[in-house]
């Protein structure tokens, strides 16, 4: 596990002391990194989870000692408590790891992400409970079947937030349009539910770095207990094979505008030139 977001921990940091949450992680050879819950309010607060053998060297010269030192040294934390930062490095990139629990109020989320853009990068990792929904066809399923206005509040401040940084709704991306719910609202009477995907993991493009989202996978905070389900993102290094004659093309190139045109050109030309029929769209 390269990861753990957390949000909704609820532990202030006088709570976390005198749990002695760092020697307990550490004794299970865990980080543990926390934006504290404010003492005036009742619940919130964002942590990461890092297993301490996935964080990686910067060269032969750091000591693993030194280099945990500087994950946790690198940690960034608001006074609400919404969002909890750190760095590391995945296969040899530095990443920053984001923790982030959105306002469940609908009339502060909107500004709330607007603060976060200028806090984000394009190697950012982000884990959300976001409270809203991007899609009310595909991301809700109510009783009536009617959206909600607090379903979206604060959706266009979020995308507009993950676009300008390229970062990828990875579950979106995986399942297509294939709905998929992390919340679930029993309504009054307890048999009517609501349920909605307001949880996500955004992911940044790196070289040689392929993530999905698995669908399917045992929760180790299960619902009943805990309000949402857990989401899991799989993250494959692909390595390249001794030998090969074509070197590896970064993927940096599309963010050339000229290269861009150049491939649209080519593929409008390629389109006219063909003229494909109704099913074969796909082949050209």
């Amino acid at each position: 596990m390269l990861v753990f977001f957390i949000q909704e921990h609820h532990l202030t940091a006088t709570k976390a002391a005198l749990l002695k949450v760092d020697k307990v992680a550490k004794n299970n050879n865990l980080l543990y990194l926390q934006a504290d819950r404010p003492a005036t309010t009742a619940k919130g607060g964002t942590a990461l989870v890092i297993p301490r053998d996935m964080i990686e060297r910067k060269d032969s010269k750091e000591s693993h000692s030194t280099a945990i030192e500087r994950v946790r040294s690198s940690l960034f934390t608001t006074p609400d408590g919404r969002i909890c930062s750190a760095t590391t490095l995945i296969n040899g990139t530095e990443v920053t790891l984001t923790s982030v629990y959105a306002p469940a109020e609908r009339g502060l989320r909107a500004s709330f992400f607007t603060s976060l853009k200028p806090k984000l990068s394009k190697s950012h990792l982000v884990g959300i409970d976001g409270n809203c929904v991007f899609n009310p066809r595909l991301d809700t399923s109510r009783p009536d079947g009617l959206p909600r206005p607090a379903d979206t509040e604060g959706t266009a401040e979020l995308r507009d937030a993950l676009e300008e940084h390229d970062l990828t709704d990875i579950m979106r991306e995986t399942l297509g349009d294939t709905p998929h719910y992390t919340n679930t609202v029993v309504l009054e009477g307890g048999v009517e539910v609501t349920r909605k995907r307001i949880d996500h993991i955004h992911t940044p493009h790196l070289d040689a770095i392929i993530w999905k989202f698995i669908p399917a996978t045992p929760d180790i905070l299960p619902y009943h207990k805990y309000g949402h389900s857990m989401i899991h993102v799989d993250m494959k290094v692909i390595k390249e094979e001794r030998g090969r004659d074509l070197p590896f093309i970064s993927e940096s190139i599309f963010d050339d505008p000229d290269f861009n045109a150049k491939v649209v050109e080519k593929n409008q030309t390629i389109i006219k030139s063909e003229n494909p029929n109704i099913g074969e769209w796909g082949d050209t």
